[in-house]
C-alpha cells in the first residue's frame, strides 16, 4: 500500500506524519479499535514503499493526552511481554516468513515496546 492510500482509509482517532528527511516517513495512527482491542500502528515508508510497521495495542482506549509523566519502565517491560505472548498465539514460534520478518521487544533506547513487522525488499 501506499502511503495515500493508508491516509485515505482515515484510521483512528488520530493521525500524523513524520518526515524524517532521509528518505523515510512515519505515518501515525492511534485509536484503531480491531475486535476488542486498541491499536496505535506507526507505517514505515522508505522512499514512498512501505517497508515497516511498528504496533501496540491495549484493552481499553489510549488516553492521548497524556505525555511523558505517565511512562514506566516496567509497564512498558510487561507489555513486551504481552506482545510477544500475543503474536505466539496468533503466529505460533514462526517470526521469519518469506515476505519478512515479525518480533516483539522492548527498545531501552526509545523506552516503548511494540511488535515490529519488517517487509523484505
Amino acid at each position: 500500500m501506499s502511503l495515500g492510500e493508508i491516509k485515505s482509509m482515515d484510521l483512528g482517532e488520530s493521525q500524523s506524519e513524520v518526515d524524517m528527511g532521509n528518505g523515510w516517513k512515519w505515518y501515525n495512527v492511534r485509536n484503531v479499535k480491531v475486535a476488542d482491542l486498541y491499536f496505535i500502528i506507526s507505517f514505515g515508508f522508505l522512499d514512498e514503499r512501505l517497508k515497516e510497521l511498528s504496533l501496540g495495542f491495549s484493552n481499553s482506549k489510549y488516553d492521548l493526552s497524556k505525555g511523558w509523566e505517565s511512562w514506566s519502565e516496567k509497564e512498558e517491560r510487561q507489555n513486551a511481554v504481552i506482545y510477544d505472548n500475543w503474536l505466539h498465539a496468533e503466529l505460533g514460534s514462526e517470526k521469519t516468513f518469506g515476505w519478512g520478518v515479525v518480533w516483539a521487544d522492548y527498545d531501552e533506547k526509545g523506552g516503548s515496546s511494540s511488535i515490529g513487522i519488517r517487509y523484505k525488499n
